[in-house]
Order: C-alpha cells, then structure tokens, then sequence
C-alpha cells in the first residue's frame, strides 16, 4: 500500500546537495575566471570554465529531475528551479565571455601582425 505513496517523500537532502553543488561550481568558475583575466593565454583556466560549465549543466539537469519526483520540497518548487536556473546562467555567461575573450584577443592578435608586416 505503501508504494502508491512513495513519490509523496521528501528528497530535501538530495535537492539541497546538488543545490549546493551547484553553487561551489559558480564559485569555483568564478575564481577560474579571476585567473584567466590576469594572463588570458591562460588556456588551462578557459577549459576548466567549460568544463564546469558543463558539469553546471548536468547538476540542474538533476535538479529538475529530482523536483519532477518531488511533492514535498525544502523550498518551493518555483523557487528551486529559478535559483538553479540563474546560477547555470551566470556559469553560462562565464563561459561564453571567456570565449569572446579568446576571441577579441585572436583578433587583436592578428590585427598587430597584420599592422607589423605592413610596416
């Protein structure tokens, strides 16, 4: 009788933990994107952002899935995805400025040895 009842439980530990996961893993590329901007050659700080960022990506997969199981929450549901949803988007952003980065410098880059051959 039990069974019918089982997605009633509570998984507030689950979805805290992963919460919190996420929250270190924009920390972390916070502080990757504070190295990569003192030394933008720095290409081991530009994958270790996509590579969180990406991690990022899997944790607020598994909050959703783990909120769709879930009656009962720790917070409200809303809630739980907007926060989880806010912090995958500044983790995105930090990627895809890292890539406008690399990007701007390419082209600076190519823009000096175009204007030094010419001189």
């Amino acid at each position: 009788m039990g069974q019918w009842l089982s997605w009633i439980k509570s998984n507030e530990k689950e979805l805290l933990l992963i919460l919190d996961n996420l929250a270190k893993k924009a920390v972390e590329t916070s502080e990757a994107v504070v190295v990569l901007f003192s030394d933008l050659s720095n290409a081991e700080q530009g994958e270790k952002i996509h590579r969180l960022e990406t991690e990022a990506d899997v944790l607020t997969r598994e909050i959703f899935a783990e909120l769709n199981k879930t009656f009962i929450t720790p917070l409200d549901r809303e809630d739980m995805q907007r926060i989880a949803s806010k912090i995958d988007d500044v983790m995105t952003l930090w990627m895809e400025l890292h890539l406008e980065c690399t990007a701007t410098k390419s082209l600076l880059l190519h823009h000096i040895v175009k204007k030094w051959q010419t001189n």
